[in-house]
């Protein structure tokens, strides 16, 4: 008798223990979930940025070809058109940096999402281990 209850004690911190165990990998599972939220929330504000300066740089193009149908017109205006088309490819080409510079980034935000989802999952399938084991101790009892 004092054997079995002495069984049904450590049996219990072992319960214990796993349930312990499975707290913090959730806790740890939460938290990584909650990073890579904030991750894909950062991602999109960034794909938006990217995409207003896509934006931009159509508006650049359209207003360069503006310009240059301009300077065919317009013969006598030729050097000062030449400056604003010279202007307008300056600007579109930081854009273009800008946006290749974001590009870059998305997919460096991209591959961090894509780890933290392959934390996520492994967090996953140590918990989903866990509670096996668990499942496996408690089925020992009989009440």
């Amino acid at each position: 008798m004092r054997k079995l209850a002495e069984q049904c004690a450590e049996a219990a911190n072992h319960i214990a223990e796993i349930v312990k165990s499975s707290q913090t990998d959730t806790t740890r599972a939460v938290a990584l979930m909650e990073n890579g939220t904030n991750e894909v929330t950062n991602g999109m504000e960034l794909a938006e940025r990217t995409g207003k300066m896509f934006e931009n740089i159509l508006t650049s193009i359209e207003n360069a070809n503006a310009q240059t149908q301009e300077l065919s017109a317009i013969s006598e205006e030729i050097s000062a058109s030449v400056q604003q088309v010279n202007a307008s490819i300056d600007e579109v080409s930081s854009l273009a940096k800008i946006s290749s510079d974001s590009a870059l980034e998305i997919a460096a935000v991209t591959e961090e999402q894509l780890a933290s989802t392959e934390e996520v999952s492994n967090a996953a399938t140590s918990l989903a281990n866990m509670a096996e084991k668990l499942r496996s101790e408690v089925s020992k009892f009989k009440l």
